[in-house]
């Protein structure tokens, strides 16, 4: 694929002067990796970066939605605009959603904390779907030492989630 050119071998320390099978002259750092030509690989690491990106936005996104809702709501049920009508005096505990079914239902009763708490779910998801991208990453360039790792780390991720749900 990539010979060593006499520039290169002469250059010593610096640079490994390349020249590749259809004769055009590359070059990079000794040691380092060869000059990459936008393939399959590129387009999985531009996937694998894309779903914190995009997961990261989409989570903003839904948390100022349902901050936005739950502030007009209040501020519509105040008798007056003011400082209550964004800091209403306390009227027992807030709901509190414990699981996604909770979240699930209270989206469906329109409850605004609801989707202030699916953005918070999706936000936590978004390593945990990124892990499992780079996983399937891994799997297609077959590199299976890495898909072991990562492997392993979906496993103690969902382990967390297990204990952390019944206690």
């Amino acid at each position: 694929m990539y010979e060593e050119s006499a520039a290169g071998k002469a250059a010593g320390i610096g640079e490994e002067h390349l020249r590749t099978s259809s004769g055009r002259e590359a070059s990079r750092p000794r040691g380092g990796a060869a000059p990459s030509a936008g393939g399959p690989s590129a387009r999985l690491e531009t996937i694998v970066g894309g779903v914190l990106r995009y997961g990261v936005a989409a989570s903003f996104l839904v948390i100022a939605l349902g901050f936005t809702i739950l502030v007009r709501a209040t501020y519509a049920a105040a008798p007056h605009p003011g400082a209550e009508a964004i800091y209403p005096p306390p009227q027992g505990h807030a709901e509190v959603l414990r699981s996604p079914a909770e979240v699930a239902l209270g989206l469906i009763r329109g409850d605004p904390n609801a989707l202030v708490v699916l953005g918070l779910l999706v936000l936590l998801g978004t390593p945990i779907v990124q892990v499992a991208v780079s996983a399937v990453t891994f799997a297609m360039r077959r590199d299976w030492a890495y898909v072991a790792i990562t492997a392993f780390v979906l496993a103690v991720l969902a382990i967390s989630f297990l204990v952390g749900a019944a206690g």
